[in-house]
């Protein structure tokens, strides 16, 4: 699910990219002003616009919501003010959802969900309504039927799974678990910011990688080599140049505002 944030405060940027990233939608672009804004807007890849009210440029969010409103993309307004006047104003063109900042991630994780759910026509909101009735949206742990025994897995634990024909082999620091549920199953269970699969047979866990050997092209997880696919190289090396440019841009504006 794609997702287009338009944001002009770099700290609040940074944290709602952050969470957009947790809650596994793509962010396709961040602009901070109303003229960037229509340079990077393309309606055909897009399925959400977070809009702050108050941007720089000529215009703001309310105002450029009114001005694609044919194009029926949920919109969901952001502001810092606490208003009724301008709270009455966003109501005026019609928006999927309405957030004070500052918000946390649950709220902006169901007022997403709840945005998609009442536009049930598109194909981004069917999948996240399948995820909503399967209770596949995350949490820290999980059961498996394991030996006629109901065992609980912790998530951040997993340092990676491997396809084992019907199975899937679980690995964590302390043990080996079999669970009979294919890989594609289990994966829609995992987060996408947490977990990447790296071969057809394989997925890793990102905070439990030990190091990567660019040159046989495997990962250490646990101390257990898993191979990178051809398949999956350009994805996992994409993955990572965008996590050091999140940290990057982090660090920066620390920087600055220290």
């Amino acid at each position: 699910m794609n997702v287009l944030l338009v944001e002009d405060n770099p700290i609040h940027a940074v944290d709602i990219a952050r969470i957009i990233d947790e809650l596994g939608y793509e962010l396709v672009s961040t602009v901070d002003n109303s003229e960037d804004f229509f340079k990077v807007l393309e309606p055909s890849s897009l399925d959400l616009i977070l809009m702050d009210i108050d941007i720089k440029g000529a215009k703001n969010g309310i105002e450029l919501a009114g001005e694609i409103e044919g194009l029926q993309i949920p919109i969901i307004f952001l502001t810092a003010f606490d208003s009724q006047t301008i709270y009455q104003r966003a109501k005026e063109v019609m928006p999927a959802g309405y957030l004070v900042k500052p918000f946390n991630k649950i709220t902006l994780q169901s007022t997403i969900e709840l945005a998609f759910m009442r536009n049930r026509g598109t194909s981004a909101s069917s999948q996240v309504i399948r995820l909503w009735s399967e209770d596949l949206i995350l949490n820290e742990n999980f059961f498996i039927k394991a030996n006629d025994k109901l065992v609980k897995v912790n998530v951040p634990k997993i340092g990676a799974i491997e396809a084992d024909g019907n199975y899937s082999m679980i690995y964590t620091a302390e043990k080996k678990l079999a669970a009979k549920i294919s890989l594609r199953k289990i994966r829609l269970m995992l987060s996408p910011r947490l977990f990447i699969q790296v071969h057809r047979k394989y997925i890793v866990n990102f905070n439990n990688i030990e190091d990567i050997n660019m040159v046989s092209l495997k990962i250490t997880v646990f101390n257990k080599q898993i191979p990178i696919g051809a398949k999956y190289k350009n994805d996992f090396l994409n993955r990572l140049n965008k996590m050091e440019s999140i940290l990057l841009f982090i660090l920066l504006n620390w920087y600055v505002c220290h």
